[in-house]
């Protein structure tokens, strides 16, 4: 009985060592990642490059076209912003986007709702105020018709963890 006890521990162990040593194998094994989009995928995608284009060019006609009518952004600091009162600040040049990259851009389809996440690094002015950081914002996109249209945002600031 002894025996049979210490064989199947030793064998439950071999079948152990054996499962960690392939579980290590298979995560040392370089893992492709699906870049592959759909066409909604990189439609959606393309809107949301050209509305960060037109942020930084200041073409008011093109974000009109890009922004829906019922447009909101809730800001970095919680402020909700409505679509007249955000291309009021960027018409009048109180809000000036200088540089805006984006990485890390995720999307979600779901019927005619995308969903975008990314990381933003921005430089604008506010004001006379320079600003500069990093956000990650979900944009939610509606489709309407052929086209995409912004129907709101929220940017949540990235804050650098200080070691201690």
């Amino acid at each position: 009985m002894k025996r049979k006890l210490i064989t199947a521990t030793a064998l439950a162990l071999m079948l152990a060592v054996t499962n960690n040593l392939q579980a290590q194998k298979s995560s040392e094994q370089p893992k492709v990642e699906q870049t592959k989009k759909s066409s909604t995928e990189q439609a959606v995608l393309s809107t949301h490059k050209k509305l960060n284009e037109n942020l930084v060019s200041g073409n008011l006609d093109e974000l009109k076209k890009i922004y829906s009518s019922d447009y909101f952004l809730t800001n970095a600091i919680g402020q909700v912003w409505s679509r007249e009162f955000f291309l009021n600040l960027l018409s009048s040049g109180s809000l000036k986007m200088i540089e805006l990259t984006i990485a890390d851009e995720k999307v979600t389809i779901l019927d005619n709702i995308a969903i975008v996440t990314a990381q933003q690094n921005f430089k604008l002015t506010f004001g006379t105020n320079p600003m500069e950081g990093k956000e990650r914002t979900t944009a939610i996109y509606h489709k309407k018709g052929s086209n995409w249209v912004l129907v709101t945002q929220q940017n949540t600031p990235i804050v650098e963890q200080q070691s201690k």
